[in-house]
């Protein structure tokens, strides 16, 4: 199993809110209707990812971060 983060905005487009759903470490970004559906839909996009290239699954596999932390400025 690997965990990436998502970080969630959201945007009006066309009249409408939706939701981004962006991994940095991959850099891939979909959305959605709701912040769920986005995540569900990054999952999704990160699945599609990792079929088309394995490679990038096997680094994030080997590489580990050993912290995560978040910074305000």
């Amino acid at each position: 199993m690997i965990s990436f983060n998502a970080i969630i905005t959201d945007e009006i487009n066309n009249g409408r809110k939706i939701y981004n759903a962006t991994c940095e470490e991959l850099k891939i970004t979909d959305f959605g209707d709701t912040p769920e559906e986005a995540i569900n839909n990054l999952r999704e996009g990160i699945k599609l990812l990792f079929e088309v290239e394995p490679s990038k699954k096997e680094f994030f596999m080997k590489e580990k971060p050993i912290m995560i932390k978040k910074i305000f400025l």
